[in-house]
C-alpha cells in the first residue's frame, strides 16, 4: 500500500540586503514544479535558479528546514555566485519511510 505525500517548497533566502534603486540583490526561483507528490523512501529533486543581480559576486549560504528525519542527499551549503550571473542548483530530498501521507513544506 503506497502512501502519497505532497511536498510544497519554499525558499528564502537570508543575506545582508542594500537596496541598490528598486533592484533585488539575489533573487530566487523555483524551475520546474513546485508542488511534488511522492511516497516513502522517494528521492524528491528540486531544481530552482538564483540570480546575482549587482556588479560584485555573492557568497551564498543555503539553509533547508525538513520535516523530521528527512535528509538532504547532496548538501552544498555554501557556494559563490559570479556578478550578473545566474546558476541553476538541484537538491535532492530523501523521505524517510516513517513518513506518513500529508502535506510537508520544505523551507
Amino acid at each position: 500500500m503506497k502512501f502519497r505525500i505532497t511536498l510544497i517548497f519554499f525558499l528564502v533566502i537570508g543575506f545582508n540586503q542594500s537596496i541598490v534603486g528598486a533592484k533585488e540583490i539575489l533573487s530566487l526561483e523555483l524551475v520546474g514544479k513546485k508542488y511534488f507528490e511522492a511516497d516513502p523512501r522517494d528521492i524528491v529533486t528540486i531544481i530552482y535558479r538564483i540570480s546575482n543581480n549587482t556588479d560584485l559576486n555573492q557568497k551564498i549560504n543555503i539553509v533547508v528546514t525538513l520535516p523530521q528525519n528527512w535528509k538532504v542527499v547532496n548538501p552544498e551549503h555554501f557556494y559563490e555566485i559570479n556578478a550578473n550571473q545566474q546558476n541553476i542548483r538541484l537538491m535532492s530530498v530523501f523521505i524517510t519511510l516513517t513518513t506518513k501521507s500529508g502535506n510537508y513544506v520544505i523551507s
